[in-house]
């Protein structure tokens, strides 16, 4: 999922990743995209409960960028 949502087609594409892989309403997703630049990792991170997408970065490079690991840290409040 190294896709970076930067225009209208991409936008609702990641909307949808993001939406189906943190299990969030379609707002929820659009809300955490925009506040992760686009980038659908650090989206789904910040939707699955790590509150900053500087944190949802640190977890992903503390997870050697694994983000099925990093998720399930998320998903786990750790």
């Amino acid at each position: 999922i190294n896709l970076k949502a930067d225009n209208a087609k991409l936008q609702q594409r990641a909307q949808g990743i993001v939406s189906e892989i943190a299990r969030v309403d379609a707002d929820s997703a659009a809300g955490c995209l925009l506040r992760a630049g686009g980038s659908v990792k650090i989206a789904a991170l910040l939707a699955s409960g790590v509150e900053t997408p500087e944190g949802a970065s640190r977890l992903l490079a503390n997870c050697n960028q694994n983000f099925r690991q990093a998720l399930e840290i998320a998903r786990a409040g750790l």
